[in-house]
């Protein structure tokens, strides 16, 4: 199911073209529903949460990954420490709303990752997984990769 571009942020591109191309070329923004169980980030099957959102919360942010191309050896924990962004905790019942201010920290992780690492490209996808109660949950990827020394 395709649902009509939104105007919100759900994928920031950008593409280097140079050895000094550490600008923002372009954003463009599409999203993605999960409709099919079970949903993945980075070829890894998404768990069923150990509790559920209220209903009367909106949209979360269910999960973040960083994800890399193919041969790349990044580290995922020096690229978490300029992710800002935080997932909700179900084990803990703690739950971030997924709002404007999410979509600015989103635009800023980008900012910073693009800023302070040696990549080629870096998009930001947001797809949509559906809670059986009807919540919606973002996934947030940050796909990366890295420039070759």
């Amino acid at each position: 199911m395709r649902i009509p571009v939104l105007p919100i942020l759900a994928i920031i591109t950008a593409q280097a073209y140079g050895v000094d191309a550490q600008a923002l070329r372009g954003i463009t923004a599409t999203t993605t529903t999960q409709t099919a169980e079970p949903a993945s980030m980075c070829g890894s099957k998404i768990p069923q949460p150990a509790s559920l959102p209220p209903t009367s919360l909106g949209p979360v942010v269910y999960q973040i990954a960083p994800c890399f191309g193919r041969g790349s050896k990044g580290d995922p924990e020096l690229y978490l420490a300029d992710i800002q962004l935080k997932p909700s905790q179900p084990s803990l019942d703690r739950w971030v709303r997924y709002d404007g201010s999410t979509e600015k920290t989103i635009l800023e992780d980008f900012q910073r990752l693009w800023r302070n690492h040696a990549l080629v490209s870096l998009s930001v996808e947001i797809q949509d997984y559906r809670f059986s109660n009807g919540v919606i949950g973002k996934l947030v990827t940050y796909m990366m990769a890295e420039r070759e020394p």
